[in-house]
Parts: structure tokens; sequence; C-alpha cells
């Protein structure tokens, strides 16, 4: 019996042992498999980082792309202003003209905004576009009209020449370019035989005489007359080319009776000086106006003949919307005094003008082919 009774003790021993044995195996197992485990999770994580820095360096790269093809379309865009093709920079170099040192309005301007604008030629560096603008000259409260040349290229534009400031209409000045004859037009030699007659126009034009512009375009209407720009004193003007045309601004061969004269005039812009009982620093520094410089382009009849005139004028470079006595209104819409008060009768000059414009057409229509019987 006692050998049975060890042998039953012996037993439940053996059992333990085997449970140990396993225990101990099972934990061996899992331990390898947690290690195995984390050591996955850290080859996953060192992937995850080295991906990570390799999307961020292919974003980089990727970004500077996507940047320049962003400022190459913002390029183009600016370039081609829906069908305004160069209207942005003509905006942006008007009002730093109207705003700058040299202004034609010292008192200031506000409402600038965009008008129109039209192709005037085709050059071997691109096309050039005249943009007009309005704007209020503080001065007055009258609304003035200013035109800018502009070159269209196939990336870029370019404000060229100085602006044209017109009677209650005016251009503005342009950045740095060089005023070069029109493409395909010849030059006329011998430019000092329009000089005298520009500059007597230029005179009259920015001043506040319109009797003397008038007689100076000389329009065989006697119900025609002329308004000047009452832009201030005249102080000088010079002709930056001149090229021979038809009486519609076209290419014409030397001698056709016509001419294109581009005439840079310079003035000092009129000023009212502020009430000196309430002038400070500042405003006394504003005493000193600048000079002010525009820009336009004129047709001058029988420039070579003693009986030269300016015929009409329109924004610089805009030759082919010339025309003899365009620029006509009826003789009781004009001031020649310079009495700002007098708005009524200035808006009323600027209503004649338009209703005058297709009767003004026809009227020089008719005139131009009495002129150009005598003239050509």
């Amino acid at each position: 019996m006692g050998k049975q009774k060890n042998k039953a003790n012996s037993q439940p021993a053996m059992f333990a042992q085997e449970n140990t044995d396993d225990q101990i195996e099972w934990q061996a197992i899992r331990e390898a498999r947690k290690a195995h485990h984390v050591n996955g999770i850290t080859i996953i994580l060192i992937i995850s980082v080295i991906m990570s820095m390799l999307s961020i360096m292919i974003s980089l790269r990727s970004s500077g792309n996507v940047q320049t093809l962003v400022d190459n379309i913002q390029t183009i865009l600016d370039t081609k202003h829906d069908d305004n093709p160069g209207r942005d920079v003509a905006l942006s170099n008007v009002n730093s003209w109207l705003a700058g040192d040299s202004t034609p309005v010292p008192n200031g301007f506000s409402n600038l905004s965009w008008v129109s604008c039209s192709k005037v030629q085709d050059t071997s560096k691109g096309e050039l576009w005249s943009h007009k603008f309005d704007f209020t000259d503080k001065r007055t409260g009258l609304t003035r009209t200013v035109a800018q040349l502009v070159l269209v290229g196939k990336n870029t534009s370019t404000a060229v020449g100085t602006p044209t400031i017109f009677p209650f209409a005016a251009t503005g000045n342009s950045s740095s370019s060089d005023t070069t004859t029109p493409t395909g037009y010849k030059d006329m030699d011998g430019q000092d035989a329009v000089k005298n007659v520009v500059e007597q126009w230029a005179k009259a034009y920015v001043g506040s005489d319109s009797t003397s512009l008038t007689v100076l375009v000389g329009d065989p209407k006697t119900s025609h007359a002329y308004q000047s720009a009452g832009l201030g004193t005249y102080k000088n003007s010079s002709v930056n080319w001149a090229v021979w045309c038809t009486q519609d601004g076209k290419v014409a061969s030397s001698g056709s009776g016509y001419a294109a004269v581009s005439v840079s005039i310079m003035f000092t812009p009129k000023y009212d000086a502020p009430d000196p009982t309430s002038t400070n620093s500042e405003q006394s520094e504003q005493d000193q106006i600048s000079d002010a410089t525009t820009r336009i382009t004129v047709l001058v009849a029988k420039p070579t003949s003693g009986a030269a005139k300016v015929v009409d004028w329109e924004p610089d470079g805009a030759l082919k919307s010339l025309r003899p006595y365009s620029q006509a209104v009826s003789s009781g819409s004009v001031s020649d005094d310079d009495d700002d008060s007098s708005t009524g009768s200035s808006d009323g000059a600027s209503d004649d003008s338009s209703d005058s414009a297709s009767g003004g057409n026809s009227q020089s229509n008719s005139a131009d082919s009495t002129d150009s019987a005598d003239m050509e």
C-alpha cells in the first residue's frame, strides 16, 4: 500500500512539471512575438518618417513649379486683360503720373476709371494699344480724359511715352520708353517745317483761350469752335517724330498733304493754394508747383506750306483715329475765360461735343472733300 501512495504522490508532481514547462515555452513564444511586433512597428515608423521627408521634398519642388506656373499665368492675365491688352499697366502708369510730383492736377484727383482702348498699330516688338481713362479734377470738379499708350508684347506690357491730356478729358504720363517713328510710316524730313505751327497750337491748347485755338485750327465751318484744355501756363514743346500720312492717319508717301506729329508739351498746371489762415508746413511745401508734361499726336494739314495748320489731335500714337476737324464743337458751347464756377457751360461743351461727334465727323467729311482738293 505504501508504494501505491508514493506512486500516487509522484504523479501530480510530474503533471505539475509538465505544466510549468508548457508555461515557460509559451512565455518564450509570447516574448519572441512581442519583440518581433515591436521591431515591426519600429520599421514601419522609420519607413513612414523617410516617406514623409521625401513627400516634403517633392512637395517643395512641386510648389516651386506651381508658383512659376501661377506667375506665368498672372503675367499673361496682366498682359491680356480680357479684350483690353495692357489695361492694368496703363491704369497703374496714369495713376502714378497723376499722383506724382509733376502731376498736371496738383490739387488732386479722384474717380480714375478706365473708359476704352484701341489698337493703334503693330510693331516688331508687339502691338501698340491706346487706353483712355476718366478722372475728376478736384480743383474744378470737372471730368477730364487721359490716354496712355502701351506696348503689348508676348509676355509683358510696357507704358510708352508720356500720356495725353484732353480738354475736360485728358491723358497722363508714362514710363520711360524710346520715342520711335510709327512702323511703316515715312519720316518727314525737316521737322522744323511743322515745329513752329505745332508750338503755336500747343500754347493755345494748354491755355484757356478757345478763340485762339479755333483760329489756329482754321476750320472752314464758322459754326465750329475748339475747346482749349485749360491746363495751365505753357512752358515749351518739342516734336518727338513726324511722319507723312493721309487725312485719316494712314500710311502715305512724301508730300501727301498731311503729317502726323507726336508732340511733348510742358506746362505749369493750375493750382489753387490753400487758405493762408489754415496753411501748415505740409501745405506750404505744395505751393512750389512742378511743371507737368503731356504727349499728344496731332494732324497737320499742308505741313510744308506757309499755311500749315493743326486740324486734329488724338492720344499719342493713335494715328488711324485722326480726322480733320473731328474735335469740333458748337461755337456757342465754349468759353474763353477761366471761370471754373461755370461748370454748366463746361458740361454743355461736353454735351455739344458728344452731340456734334457724328455731325462734326460728317461735316468734317464734307470739309475734307473740299480741303483735300487743295492739299493733294
